[in-house]
């Protein structure tokens, strides 16, 4: 009876390596989703030993582990949007400032930041009506006021 049990546990665990081993990322790490957790799941409890059921505390930590696992992939989505956000918040703090960026060619290009626009999740400042990244800024001055714009003087 135990050669059969650790026969179908030893099969679940083969079916399992090969699920991990045809799911990979870009970086050639295991990439596993809620689906195959599902199908993992649902092979073990295939596989199982109806005489000797799974323990009740290896399930729930099973569950545990895959409610961890979700948890931290909304956090860090949450995280990326935030992150975008803030990098357009820090962006926006460049308008109306005259800036000195680096080109393609690596040419100073001095302006005034015009507006701010997003490219691919990434702010860009135009300056001179091209588009920049924050990264390539060498150089922020704070435009001086000059008589027409000060508060009380000027032409009534």
């Amino acid at each position: 009876m135990s050669v059969t049990s650790t026969n179908s546990s030893t099969a679940s665990n083969a079916s399992a390596l090969d699920l991990l081993n045809q799911q990979t990322d870009a970086a050639g790490k295991p990439a596993l989703d809620e689906n195959d957790f599902f199908k993992l799941l649902t092979a073990q409890l295939a596989a199982q030993d109806p005489l000797n059921p799974m323990d009740d505390t290896s399930f729930i930590s099973q569950m545990a582990s895959f409610s961890s696992l979700q948890q931290m992939q909304a956090l860090s989505e949450n995280m990326a949007a935030f992150t975008q956000q803030q990098g357009v918040a820090n962006a926006s703090n460049y308008l109306g400032k005259t800036v000195t960026v680096l080109d393609e060619d690596g040419n100073n290009i001095t302006g005034v930041v015009s507006a701010v626009s997003v490219d691919s999740g990434t702010p860009k400042l135009i300056v001179n009506g091209a588009a920049y990244g924050i990264d390539a800024v060498t150089n922020v001055a704070i435009n001086q006021p000059t008589a027409d714009s000060t508060p009380g003087t000027g032409a009534q």
